[in-house]
Protein backbone atom coordinates (compact mmCIF):
# COMPACT_ATOMS: atom_id res chain seq x y z
CA UNK A 1 0.00 0.00 0.00
CA UNK A 2 1.54 3.32 -1.35
CA UNK A 3 1.71 6.14 1.27
CA UNK A 4 0.07 9.22 -0.62
CA UNK A 5 1.51 12.81 0.78
CA UNK A 6 -1.26 14.70 2.66
CA UNK A 7 -2.33 17.68 0.54
CA UNK A 8 -0.55 20.89 0.57
CA UNK A 9 -1.67 23.30 3.48
CA UNK A 10 -2.25 26.90 2.81
CA UNK A 11 -1.49 28.70 5.41
CA UNK A 12 -2.14 32.51 3.39
CA UNK A 13 -5.30 34.17 2.88
CA UNK A 14 -5.86 37.11 -0.06
CA UNK A 15 -7.89 40.04 1.17
CA UNK A 16 -8.47 43.65 -0.07
CA UNK A 17 -8.59 46.46 2.22
CA UNK A 18 -10.51 49.53 1.10
CA UNK A 19 -8.83 52.79 2.54
CA UNK A 20 -10.70 56.15 1.54
CA UNK A 21 -11.87 54.32 -2.14
CA UNK A 22 -8.33 52.69 -2.74
CA UNK A 23 -8.01 49.11 -2.62
CA UNK A 24 -5.17 47.47 -1.33
CA UNK A 25 -4.12 44.03 -2.19
CA UNK A 26 -2.33 42.05 0.95
CA UNK A 27 -1.96 38.48 2.10
CA UNK A 28 -2.37 37.53 5.24
CA UNK A 29 -1.52 34.68 7.48
CA UNK A 30 -4.27 32.30 8.68
CA UNK A 31 -4.68 32.98 13.04
CA UNK A 32 -2.69 36.31 12.87
CA UNK A 33 -5.24 38.95 13.28
CA UNK A 34 -6.64 41.56 10.81
CA UNK A 35 -4.42 44.85 12.70
CA UNK A 36 -1.51 42.87 12.24
CA UNK A 37 -1.70 41.79 8.77
CA UNK A 38 -2.29 45.95 7.76
CA UNK A 39 -0.14 47.62 10.26
CA UNK A 40 2.77 44.85 8.72
CA UNK A 41 1.68 44.91 5.17
CA UNK A 42 5.02 46.92 4.09
CA UNK A 43 1.81 49.64 2.48
CA UNK A 44 2.36 52.99 3.85
CA UNK A 45 -0.98 53.97 3.62
CA UNK A 46 -2.38 50.94 5.25
CA UNK A 47 0.45 51.56 8.00
CA UNK A 48 -0.36 54.75 9.05
CA UNK A 49 -3.95 53.67 9.12
CA UNK A 50 -3.52 50.75 11.94
CA UNK A 51 -1.64 53.02 14.33
CA UNK A 52 0.19 51.55 18.26
CA UNK A 53 -2.92 52.25 20.36
CA UNK A 54 -1.06 52.00 23.02
CA UNK A 55 1.85 49.49 24.35
CA UNK A 56 -0.39 47.00 25.68
CA UNK A 57 -3.01 46.57 22.55
CA UNK A 58 -0.62 47.44 19.76
CA UNK A 59 -1.58 48.57 16.12
CA UNK A 60 -5.08 48.95 15.85
CA UNK A 61 -8.10 50.63 13.57
CA UNK A 62 -11.58 50.34 13.27
CA UNK A 63 -12.38 48.28 9.91
CA UNK A 64 -16.21 47.57 8.83
CA UNK A 65 -16.42 44.03 7.51
CA UNK A 66 -18.75 41.72 5.05
CA UNK A 67 -21.49 40.31 7.41
CA UNK A 68 -20.50 36.84 6.06
CA UNK A 69 -17.07 37.38 7.91
CA UNK A 70 -19.38 38.80 11.20
CA UNK A 71 -20.95 35.46 10.68
CA UNK A 72 -17.84 33.52 11.61
CA UNK A 73 -16.91 35.95 14.56
CA UNK A 74 -17.33 35.52 17.96
CA UNK A 75 -20.01 37.46 20.06
CA UNK A 76 -18.27 40.61 21.00
CA UNK A 77 -18.14 41.13 24.75
CA UNK A 78 -18.89 43.85 26.97
CA UNK A 79 -15.41 45.27 27.40
CA UNK A 80 -14.85 44.65 22.96
CA UNK A 81 -18.25 46.79 22.62
CA UNK A 82 -16.99 49.05 25.17
CA UNK A 83 -13.81 49.57 23.08
CA UNK A 84 -15.38 49.94 19.89
CA UNK A 85 -17.44 52.72 20.94
CA UNK A 86 -14.68 54.83 23.03
CA UNK A 87 -12.39 54.02 19.64
CA UNK A 88 -14.63 53.90 16.26
CA UNK A 89 -15.97 57.23 14.74
CA UNK A 90 -19.48 56.37 14.12
CA UNK A 91 -19.68 52.32 14.90
CA UNK A 92 -22.01 50.15 13.24
CA UNK A 93 -23.38 46.06 13.63
CA UNK A 94 -20.47 45.47 10.71
CA UNK A 95 -17.78 47.37 12.69
CA UNK A 96 -14.99 45.46 14.86
CA UNK A 97 -11.54 46.85 15.87
CA UNK A 98 -9.12 44.96 13.51
CA UNK A 99 -7.04 43.58 16.84
CA UNK A 100 -10.75 41.17 17.17
CA UNK A 101 -10.65 39.38 13.63
CA UNK A 102 -8.74 36.62 13.64
CA UNK A 103 -8.41 35.24 9.99
CA UNK A 104 -9.50 32.18 8.72
CA UNK A 105 -9.67 30.34 5.48
CA UNK A 106 -12.99 31.31 4.97
CA UNK A 107 -12.04 34.91 4.48
CA UNK A 108 -9.95 34.54 1.52
CA UNK A 109 -11.19 36.88 -1.21
CA UNK A 110 -12.71 39.07 0.97
CA UNK A 111 -12.66 42.68 1.05
CA UNK A 112 -12.41 44.94 4.70
CA UNK A 113 -12.74 48.79 4.66
CA UNK A 114 -10.37 51.03 7.23
CA UNK A 115 -13.21 53.40 8.73
CA UNK A 116 -12.61 56.61 10.86
CA UNK A 117 -11.23 56.44 14.54
CA UNK A 118 -12.20 59.11 16.71
CA UNK A 119 -9.18 61.73 17.68
CA UNK A 120 -7.35 61.12 20.06
CA UNK A 121 -7.92 63.66 22.97
CA UNK A 122 -4.92 65.26 25.61
CA UNK A 123 -6.35 66.42 28.43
Amino acid sequence: CALSSPPPVHNRINLTVVLEGQRFPVKGKIGKNLAEVISQSGIADLVAACPSISLGKGPDTHVRLPPSIIAMLPELSLEQKSYIGDLCENPSAISRMASMVTLLPEMDGSAVAIEANRPFRTP
